[in-house]
C-alpha cells in the first residue's frame, strides 16, 4: 500500500487493551477477525498492529495451545475479510439474541453500592428516593455474602454477624418498596478453597496441569461447573430473597480467552469457545432466573452483547483517552443491551461520554452528582436505548461529514458530533476546546467543550449543558424540561427563560400527589411559569418538608411576572411541595422593562382601581433595601432604578398597598 493508517475501536478487545485495528489504505477500509463463533482456538492475538515499509499489521491470528495430555485440537476457523470504502461495512456483527429487557431497564438508571451494612443501605434508598431518585436499578457488592475474608462465592448463605439471610431479605424488601430493582452480588468466576463446597477438580487447569488463579485467594472454576453451580443456585437465590436483578461479576470483564481450562478431560478442552458458551448461558440464565436485568463488569463484554442485559461500558483505554468513534458500540452493541456509561468524568463530560455513545446513566458520585445524571438523563433514556441509530455524522467547518470522511481527515479527533435514531431522538455534543454554536429546533446553542444538547422530535424531553440563545452572556447552564421532571444548575450565576428563572442547582419532580421542587445542592431564588406543570390561572403555596416527612418551617414565596417563586431555602427542609391554593393569582404591577441600568426611569402599569400615590415603593436586593418613590406626571407612574454593582443580577420592586397588599416585581441587570 502507498500510505494507510490504523484506527482503534472502542470496544472491541480480545483480552483487555489489546485488540485488532481497522486499517484505511488506498481509499479502502479493510477489516480481518476469525469467527468466535466457530473457532476451535485457545487464543486471538492482535499485539503488535503497525504500518512499516508499505505492509500493515492490522490482526494479528489465532493459537492451538495444548491441552494437559500434550495434544492440541485439530484447526477449525472461518476467517472474514471485510473491505469497503464505509467503515461501516467492515465492523464484525455480533449474532446474539437482544436482551428482552428493554421495556424493564431503558428508563432507569443503574446504582452501585458496596456498603454491606443494611441499615445503611435502607437508609441510602429512602433518602435518595425522597430527592426523586425513582427509577433506579441498584446492586450491591460480595459483602453482602461474608463478614470478613470467607468465600464469597459459590454459596446461598448471606454474612452470619449481619442477620444472615432474613436481615438480607428485610433488606431487599425494603429497598424494593421505593420502586426501584435490587440486585445481590454473583460470581461464577472465582472460587476459594475456604468454600464449603471446595473441590479441587472443579477448578481450571493451565496447559501444564496448574491450577488457574482468577483473584486474591481464588482459583478459577472450570466453566461447566460454574453453569452447572448457578443453574442451581440462581433461582433458589431469587426465591430466598426476592432480588429482581442480578449482577453476576467478571464474566464480561475477563476475556473468554483468560479462562480457557486445558484440562484433556473435560469436552471443548483448550478452546475459548466452550468458555464464551458456557459463560454467555449463565448470563442468560440469570435473567430468567431473577425476571429481571442481569448486568456484568465490561470491558470485554461486547462478545456477550445482548446475552447481557447491559454492563459498566468500561473501555480499555478509557474512552477519554481515545479518539471519538462511536460506531461500532451504537450499531452493533448498542441494540442487543443498555450499558451503562463509567467514564472516570463527572457532570457535563460524564454526560457528553455517556449520551455519545449511546448508554445509561450509573447514578454515581456525591448527592449533587447523582441529581444531574438523573434528572438530565433519565427523561432521556426510553427515547435511545436499544434504539438503532439512523444517522452519525461529525461536524466540520460548518458542514456534517460520514463517520469515513471524519476518519479519513481525522476529524474525530476532537470531534464534534451529531446522533439521529430511529424514533428521530437528536444528540449533539461537542468534544472540541473550541465551541459549538448550531440551530436546532429553531433555536440557537452554544455547546462548549463537553456540551450537549439531546432531544425528542416533539421537543417535550430535552437536556442542554451548554447555552441557549435567549441567555446573555458567556456562561453556560444544564437544563431538562419533560413532562414529569425539570431540572436547572446555573453554575453560580442568575438563569432566566420564559419557563424557569433562578441561581442554583433545583429539580422539580412530578409525585403521586403532586408537584416538588428539591434542592439538588443549594439555591438562592427559583422561579418557575405554572404553565410549565399544568397549575395555570391558579394560586399556589409552597410548603417545606423536613427529611422525616413532617411539614417545615413557612416557605416565603411570591409572584413576578407570571412566575412564582421561592425565595432561598428553608432551615432543616429536604425540599418544598407545590400546593394549589384557594383563590386567584394575585394582582400584578406591569412594567414592558425587565433588564435595566443604574438610573434607568421605569414606567408601571398599576392595578385598575389603584391609588398609586399611596403605595410605599422599596427595591429589594440580596445584601440591602433602597427605598424609593412612585411619581405621577401626565397619568403616568414612573420610578426610578437605583445604582446597581456588578453582584446585582436579579433584583425586587416591593410595592405595598392598602388594597392589595404587597405586590412585588423583578429585574434583571443588564450586561
Amino acid at each position: 500500500m502507498k500510505e494507510g493508517k490504523l484506527i482503534r475501536i472502542p470496544f472491541l478487545n480480545f483480552d483487555y487493551n489489546r485488540g485488532p485495528r481497522i486499517l484505511y489504505a488506498d481509499g479502502l477500509f479493510y477489516f480481518m477477525q476469525f469467527d468466535w463463533y466457530y473457532t476451535d482456538a485457545s487464543k486471538y492475538y492482535a499485539n503488535y498492529p503497525e504500518i512499516k515499509e508499505g505492509k500493515a499489521i492490522h490482526n494479528g491470528g489465532v493459537l492451538y495451545i495444548p491441552k494437559t495430555n500434550g495434544e492440541r485440537n485439530p484447526l477449525h476457523e472461518r476467517l472474514f475479510i471485510n473491505i469497503s470504502p464505509d467503515v461501516h461495512e467492515v465492523f464484525p456483527t455480533i449474532d446474539n439474541p437482544k436482551s428482552p429487557m428493554r421495556s424493564a431497564q431503558a428508563n432507569r438508571l443503574w446504582r452501585i453500592n458496596g456498603d454491606p451494612n443494611h441499615d445503611n443501605l435502607k437508609e441510602e434508598a429512602k433518602r435518595l428516593r425522597s430527592l426523586g431518585i425513582e427509577n433506579l436499578t441498584i446492586r450491591y457488592h460480595e459483602g453482602i455474602w461474608r463478614d470478613g475474608g470467607e468465600s464469597y462465592t459459590f454459596r446461598l448463605e448471606t454474612a452470619p454477624g449481619r442477620g444472615g439471610n432474613q436481615a438480607v431479605k428485610e433488606m431487599v424488601d425494603y429497598v424494593k418498596s421505593q420502586g426501584w430493582r435490587v440486585g445481590l452480588y454473583s460470581n461464577y468466576t472465582d472460587f476459594a478453597p475456604v468454600n464449603a463446597n471446595w473441590n479441587e477438580d472443579w477448578v481450571q487447569r493451565g496447559p501444564k496441569g496448574e491450577w488457574q488463579v482468577s483473584w486474591s485467594r481464588c482459583f478459577a472454576p472450570k466453566p461447566m461447573i460454574a453453569l452447572e453451580v448457578e443453574r442451581k443456585n440462581a433461582p433458589k437465590i431469587h426465591e430466598m430473597f426476592g432480588s429482581n436483578h442480578s449482577y453476576c461479576d467478571v464474566h464480561t470483564a475477563v476475556s473468554p480467552m483468560s479462562r480457557v481450562d486445558y484440562d484433556y478431560r473435560v469436552p471443548g478442552a483448550a478452546t475459548f469457545r466452550r468458555t464464551f458458551e458456557c459463560y454467555g448461558q449463565i448470563l442468560l440464565n440469570e435473567k430468567k432466573a431473577y425476571s429481571g436485568p442481569v448486568y456484568s463488569e465490561g470491558n470485554n463484554h461486547w462478545w456477550y452483547a445482548g446475552l447481557t442485559d447491559g454492563n459498566y461500558a468500561n473501555a480499555r483505554p478509557e474512552l477519554s483517552k481515545q479518539a471519538i468513534f462511536p460506531d461500532f458500540q451504537l450499531l452493533k452493541i448498542h441494540p442487543l443491551e443498555m450499558d451503562a456509561g463509567n467514564v472516570h468524568a463527572t457532570g457535563s463530560e460524564y454526560l457528553a461520554y455517556t449520551l455519545a455513545y449511546g448508554n445509561i446513566g450509573i447514578c454515581d458520585g456525591d448527592e449533587t452528582e447523582m441529581m444531574k445524571r438523573y434528572y438530565m438523563l433519565q427523561p432521556l433514556q426510553e427515547h435511545y436505548s436499544m434504539i438503532p441509530i439512523k444517522r452519525i455524522e461529525y461536524e466540520y467547518n460548518g458542514k456534517f461529514v460520514t463517520t469515513s470522511e471524519a476518519l479519513i481527515n481525522g476529524y474525530n479527533e476532537n470531534a464534534r458530533l451529531k446522533l439521529e435514531y430511529k424514533t428521530r431522538f437528536k444528540v449533539f455534543v461537542n468534544f472540541d476546546e473550541k465551541s459549538w454554536t448550531f440551530n436546532e429546533n429553531g433555536q440557537e446553542f452554544t455547546l462548549p467543550q463537553f456540551g450537549v444538547f439531546a432531544s425528542t422530535a416533539d421537543g417535550d424531553s430535552w437536556s442542554l449543558s451548554g447555552r441557549p440563545d435567549q441567555v446573555p452572556g458567556e456562561k453556560d447552564v444544564d437544563i431538562m424540561h419533560s413532562k414529569s421532571m425539570h431540572y436547572l444548575d446555573t453554575k453560580d450565576r442568575y438563569y432566566n427563560s420564559k419557563s424557569i428563572s433562578g441561581n442554583g442547582q433545583i429539580a422539580m419532580k412530578k409525585e403521586a400527589f403532586g408537584w416538588e421542587i428539591i434542592p439538588a445542592r443549594h439555591f438562592d431564588e427559583f422561579g418557575f411559569d405554572p404553565n410549565l406543570i399544568g397549575l395555570e390561572d391558579i394560586n399556589l403555596k409552597i410548603e417545606s418538608v423536613k427529611e422525616n416527612g413532617l411539614p417545615g418551617d413557612k416557605v416565603e414565596a411570591r409572584w413576578g411576572r407570571g412566575k412564582y417563586y421561592i425565595m432561598g431555602e428553608v432551615a432543616q427542609a429536604l425540599k418544598y411541595r407545590i400546593v394549589p391554593y384557594v383563590g386567584s393569582v394575585p394582582v400584578s404591577v406591569e412594567c414592558k422593562d425587565y433588564k435595566v441600568s443604574s438610573g434607568q426611569e421605569l414606567i408601571l402599569k398599576l392595578p385598575s382601581n389603584s391609588q398609586g400615590p399611596d403605595y410605599q415603593l422599596a427595591w429589594h436586593f440580596d445584601d440591602r433595601k433602597v427605598k424609593t418613590s412612585l411619581n405621577f406626571v401626565n397619568n403616568i407612574y414612573t420610578t426610578k432604578v437605583p445604582v446597581l454593582s456588578e453582584k446585582d443580577q436579579h433584583f425586587w420592586l416591593k410595592i405595598s398597598t392598602e388594597e392589595h397588599g404587597y405586590i412585588w416585581l423583578d429585574f434583571l441587570r443588564k450586561l
